[in-house]
């Protein structure tokens, strides 16, 4: 296998720092990693820390590295998740991006996980808070954000109820990742193609 080379429309980017960033060989193989360092804020949380760390890159590896085909090169995803040391904080790992973590059900915007919204490549890192009640699907999800894909859902109010609505319906048994986060669920090759061109590989 020949040396990595990095491809991206963001000159400025340091990839010494790169917390998700995108490499390809000569033979057309790509290789995806997002780096994750987990805060966990309690002692609820750094309680199950361990356990969290495993059952949310299995989530991670279990969707996106069953999907690496594309019609461009072989994919190759590779989820770096780390524990914060208690004497440190986010700023002493500048490669990565920091997530919190809490013991209670819902962060403080209401949700079981999100994270700010981040493009590959482009050396700047995201934060976000999750939930210990995160599923490994959720987490599968969330990294979809920080390789630069968007919601595929909405919601809307009938009747006063709040109601999910699927914004990437598949007539298939299998639905996108990022449209939910239960069921049967997988990645399609239009998303992996929009990961690599928001990296500027077209």
């Amino acid at each position: 296998m020949g040396a990595v080379i990095i491809i991206t429309a963001f000159l400025f980017a340091d990839y010494s720092w790169a917390k998700t960033i995108i490499s390809v060989n000569e033979n057309l193989n790509y290789k995806i990693t997002v780096r994750i360092v987990f805060d966990f804020r309690d002692d609820e949380a750094l309680k199950y820390s361990d356990e969290l760390l495993v059952r949310w890159k299995e989530g991670m590896n279990i969707i996106w590295n069953n999907n690496s085909s594309d019609d461009i090169g072989k994919i190759f995803y590779e989820f770096d998740l780390i524990k914060k040391e208690s004497c440190k904080t986010c700023a002493d790992y500048p490669e990565y991006h920091c997530i919190s973590v809490i013991s209670d059900k819902r962060n403080q915007r209401g949700n079981i996980a999100d994270v700010t919204f981040n493009f590959p490549n482009s050396g700047l890192n995201s934060d976000g808070e999750w939930s210990i009640y995160a599923s490994d699907k959720v987490a599968a999800h969330e990294v979809g954000h920080l390789m630069g894909l968007l919601d595929e859902y909405h919601y809307e109010y009938i009747n006063g109820e709040k109601k999910w609505v699927n914004d990437n319906n598949k007539e298939s048994e299998q639905q996108s990742i990022m449209a939910q986060t239960w069921g049967t669920v997988t990645v399609f090759s239009d998303q992996i193609n929009k990961i690599l061109k928001s990296a500027g590989i077209v």
